[in-house]
Parts: structure tokens; C-alpha cells; sequence
């Protein structure tokens, strides 16, 4: 627990907080920018386990943002889940991180998320993002929203039956195209290391302290 000591001697954390953050077990689904961002983050502050969650390889244009990739990784075409492993391995050897390379979809989602005790919103697509919404109210399980596009971006803690749900504060998914993407509307860098960093922060925050306050049904058919 050597590591931690100046984590530690925060009040709100103490000797307490790191072991509840030493027994947490966190999936992030996505290893882009914002999944990059946080698994870093999560794995220095001693999250027991993180499962990182990702179908797509390392690519040049990746670099600009993602944080836990290199030129070799781009040049090798690693998968990204497998290369941010590599990383976080050598920057907490403590601690249990496990890749898997896989497309979330609607028929594997509850298997990948299963045992977990927190989600992180890595994704960049409203489809999933529901998804995992769908699958965290169905299994009440707390999931952390992100996004990030331009300039600009957001995070958001949602709790199963104390916090609204994606779909109680947007009911209906974005059509295809409504929404700008880091392909068409492009993104800075430091933008998505503040959101991911936001959702490293309600991570620790909702495993030392959890959180309260009223969601509706699941859509997961």
C-alpha cells in the first residue's frame, strides 16, 4: 500500500478508501480517448481489477488523443484493448487487468460486464452507450456516462434506482447523423483527457463513498 501513501493521506480516501478501491472490480467499455484516459488514471489509484473492453486496433490518427498507445502499437495494428494492457501492466503490476477484444452488442453485453462492480462509458456511439445503459439498469449495476467532441464534453454517475438513467433524461436515441462526431467535427486532445479524468473521479468517488438520489426500467431486450 506504499504506493498510495499521499492518495492515502487524503481524508476522504484514508487507509479505508484504498482497500474499497483495491476490491472494486471496474469494466471500461472502450479504449479510445476517454477509456485511455481513465483506466490510466483508475490504475494508478489502485482499482483492484479493471477489464478493459475494445474491438478495434491501434491507428496513427489514434495518437492525438489516446493516451496508452505509441507509433509501435499504430505501426503493429494492436488491438487496443491488448496494447492498453501492456501499458497499464507496467505502471501497476499490483493490480488484476484483463483485455478483451470483442464488438459489444446486444447478445454478449451482459456476459462481458458480468462481475463487475462499476462501468465507464469508453464508447463513441450512441447505439452502445444505451446499450450499456440498458444492461447497467437491467442488472443494476452504477455505469458512468462520458462523451466528448470539438471543445467539448461531459460526464455524468448513473446509479441504478437513485439517479435518472440515460433514457430518463434523453428517451430516444439520436438519429443516425444528428450528432457530430470526432470524424466529422474533430477533437481536441486535452478535452477528452479532462472528461476521462472526470469519470476517473466519480469512479473513485462512488467506490470510496458511493452516491444517492430517483430510474425507470431497462430496454435491454
Amino acid at each position: 500500500m506504499d504506493r498510495y501513501h499521499r492518495q492515502m493521506l487524503l481524508p476522504q480516501i484514508g487507509r479505508e478508501g484504498q482497500e474499497k478501491l483495491r476490491a472494486a472490480r471496474v469494466a471500461i467499455v472502450g479504449c479510445g480517448a476517454l477509456g485511455t484516459a481513465a483506466a490510466d488514471l483508475l490504475a494508478r489509484a489502485g482499482i483492484g481489477t479493471l477489464r478493459l473492453i475494445d474491438r478495434d486496433l491501434v491507428e496513427l490518427t489514434n495518437l492525438q488523443r489516446q493516451t496508452l498507445f505509441d507509433e509501435a502499437d499504430a505501426a503493429e495494428q494492436s488491438p487496443k484493448a491488448v496494447a492498453a494492457v501492456g501499458r497499464l501492466k507496467r505502471v501497476n503490476s499490483s493490480i488484476s487487468i484483463e483485455p478483451i477484444v470483442a464488438d459489444v452488442h446486444s447478445g454478449n453485453v451482459l456476459s462481458l460486464l458480468d462481475g463487475v462492480d462499476l462501468i465507464l462509458d469508453g464508447t463513441d456511439n450512441a447505439d452502445t452507450r444505451y446499450l450499456l445503459n440498458d444492461a447497467a439498469v437491467k442488472t443494476d449495476r452504477p455505469w458512468i456516462y462520458g462523451a466528448a467532441v470539438g471543445m467539448e464534453g461531459r460526464a455524468m454517475l448513473i446509479v441504478p434506482g437513485q439517479t435518472p438513467c440515460l433514457r430518463c433524461i434523453f428517451p430516444d436515441p439520436p438519429a443516425a447523423g444528428e450528432l457530430p462526431t470526432c470524424d466529422t467535427a474533430g477533437v481536441l486532445g486535452p478535452a477528452t483527457a479532462i472528461v476521462g479524468a472526470l469519470q476517473a473521479n466519480l469512479a473513485i468517488a462512488f467506490v470510496v463513498a458511493g452516491t444517492s438520489r430517483p430510474c425507470q426500467g431497462a430496454h435491454l431486450d
